[in-house]
């Protein structure tokens, strides 16, 4: 639809469409004050189908019309006329005039003309009431839409059936009690709540915090309203959670707030005053929090207390969530007074949270020896990590479910053990190379050449799942990891490794008698931080800590094939050795050469970690 920019009356001077609208409206269908269409309504309106109060058309409808079929209020001219006037081959009126043809319309004119003024009377009264009639729809000419009913004619704009009518009515209203009056009844929510933002008499307002209207018209009055003291009172006795919300969240007088705090019923009153507090009476803040029974507000109440007024609350509080929650509150909390509460006979449940928030372990494991009540026994257990004084417990203790409880502890904090088996192909000869250890480079036992061991290997072993792995990246590396404890490697039984430490050593097989390697984690070995000690590895490549005639370790002389002179061959010596007499090269037997170079063979070694290790990849054994 093209709409010309000039305008008049507010509408574009020429609109020319599908659906035309403007002051000339030219279209298949249109609305103007002159329209041209199929279809058209306008003050003069020339269409095939119209109504206008002038019309010209095939079918048309107005105060004076002319056309094919035509019905005019005041006059009407056409093959079927009806109206009060009526000129036609068919009429139908008050003043009927039968034509035969349009050359002599001006004398059918005026012969209707004529026969008005014989008979005025009745012509007066209808075109008055009809002249009435429109003046009273142009002047309420606001009320027109479609669809609407005939008595929004007659109703006040702010009562009209459609919405947007009503709408564009409230900016007119400028008593503030009629705006209020459509808040309380019109049918509508835009309407209401456009009304409302409408009204600046706070004491209208008021009213419509009132739990009777709708939630968002109520928001819309808290957020008008400024009167704090009202806003506390109103939000204390509110059920709504989000209104109530709304409402404190406007206080800001920590005093109505405790206000709040202690005498609403509703906990989200409660809670959203306690949420608001900045800079609370910590006196008043220290009684309220003694008589919370609600942990959630407890916590912020306490958020506000030092640990003196905490450990007077966990003293005289008469409900044991409260106590419970204050000493999980403690900032900074003294051994000492824990311990107190904890062996104290009275202290029944709190014992545990007492326990529980005690830094100190002597004093954990002091109270899991003495004769403390069970329940502060039993919280000491679950803390202390102490294998020995566990094991201790569970065969000597009196108290039957103690010992059976520190039974289940030794496995609970028994230590975790990674099982290894690896393999990488030497990138010079493409042989099998097994890492019995941890490494930072590796031998190869067939073309003796160094390989060092990347970091990257070793945290892509850390971050390895369970089973079988492996990475091309890593000169091709085969990852066995299991979770096993340390098996001998000579009759497969257990090894007792669960309290071995110290110095690196050996721990031996109690069943055959060998010994195997036991060292601490190397710092630069970071499989997991949890790791303490490993067994059955080599040390550097080499099988050391073993019972085993280590005639690596001793030089062999032989004697020279030439000259008979003696040479001293090591580990270190190569196969081809050179005679430091008479230069001659010779091979090292066999038997000499495995017995300084055994073959390798890929074997298990074992990570031993703290029980955390179980915790933190969430596995229970």
């Amino acid at each position: 639809m093209w709409q010309s920019k000039i305008k008049i009356f507010g509408m574009p001077l020429i609109s020319v469409g599908f659906f035309a609208r403007g002051f000339i409206a030219i279209g298949w269908s249109g609305a103007g004050v002159i329209c041209i269409a199929q279809f058209g309504v306008g003050f003069i309106s020339i269409t095939q189908f119209g109504l206008g109060i002038i019309g010209l058309a095939q079918f048309i409808m107005g105060y004076f019309t002319v056309g094919q079929f035509s019905l005019g209020i005041i006059a009407a001219i056409g093959q079927k006329a009806v109206g009060f006037i009526a000129l036609g081959q068919s009429p139908s009126g008050y003043y009927e005039i039968v034509i035969t043809g349009l050359k002599d319309m001006p004398a059918y004119i005026a012969l209707a003309a004529d026969m008005v003024k014989g008979d005025p009377a009745p012509f007066k009264i209808w075109a008055g009431i009809w002249t009435a009639i429109a003046l009273y729809v142009f002047m309420r000419r606001g009320a027109v839409t479609f669809p609407m009913s005939a008595a929004d004619l007659f109703r006040p704009l702010v009562k009209h059936s459609n919405q947007l009518i009503r709408l564009k009515a409230l900016g007119k209203l400028d008593d503030q009690r009629d705006l209020a009056e459509v808040v309380r009844t019109d049918p509508t929510l835009r309407v209401r709540r456009d009304a409302l933002s409408l009204i600046t008499d706070i004491a209208l307002v008021r009213e419509f915090t009132d739990r009777k209207y709708n939630a968002e018209l109520r928001a819309l009055a808290v957020s008008k309203i400024d009167d704090r003291e009202f806003l506390a009172r109103a939000g204390a006795v509110e059920a709504e959670p989000k209104i109530a919300e709304a409402m404190i969240g406007r206080v800001d007088d920590d005093r109505l707030l405790l206000d709040i705090v202690e005498g609403s019923e509703f906990q989200a009153a409660r809670t959203a005053a306690a949420l608001k507090l900045k800079n609370p009476d910590r006196a008043r803040v220290a009684k309220l929090a003694a008589a919370e029974r609600d942990a959630g507000i407890f916590r912020i109440l306490a958020g506000f207390l030092d640990d003196g007024a905490l450990e007077n609350i966990i003293i005289g509080a008469g409900v044991v969530a409260t106590a419970e929650a204050a000493i999980g509150m403690l900032k900074n909390p003294d051994d000492r007074f824990l311990y107190g509460i904890a062996v104290d006979e009275k202290s029944g449940p709190l014992a545990d949270d007492a326990v529980y928030r005690i830094a100190d372990p002597l004093l954990v494991e002091k109270i899991l020896r003495s004769g403390a009540p069970f329940a502060a026994r039993a919280a000491a257990l679950r803390r202390v990590d102490n294998r020995a004084i566990v094991a201790e417990i569970s065969q000597h203790d009196p108290d039957e479910i103690l010992r059976k409880a520190a039974v289940k502890r030794l496995d609970d904090i028994g230590p975790l053990y990674y099982s290894l088996k690896m393999e990488i192909r030497c990138p010079q000869c493409s042989q099998p190379v097994f890492i019995n250890g941890p490494w930072q480079k590796a031998k190869c036992n067939s073309c003796l050449s160094a390989i060092p061991l990347a970091a990257g290997l070793w945290k892509s072993v850390a971050a390895a799942e369970l089973g079988e792995s492996v990475f091309p990246r890593y000169n091709g590396l085969t990852l066995e990891k299991s979770i096993r404890h340390p098996l001998c490697l000579d009759c497969g039984s257990e090894l007792d490794t669960d309290d071995a430490a110290g110095d690196d050593g050996a721990v031996k097989c109690t069943n055959c008698g060998r010994n195997h390697t036991s060292i601490s984690p190397p710092k630069w070995f970071e499989l997991t931080k949890y790791a303490d000690r490993i067994f059955c590895t080599d040390i550097d490549g080499e099988e050391k800590g073993e019972n085993r005639d280590d005639v690596r370790m001793r030089p062999v002389s032989i004697s020279c094939i030439k000259c008979g002179a003696p040479l001293d061959v090591t580990a270190e010596t190569p196969r081809n050795a050179r005679c430091s007499y008479c230069k001659t090269v010779q091979y090292l037997p066999d038997g000499l050469w495995l017995s300084m170079h055994p073959v390798k063979v890929k074997r298990p070694w074992y990570l031993r970690c703290t029980y955390r290790e179980k915790e933190r990849i969430g596995k229970t054994f």
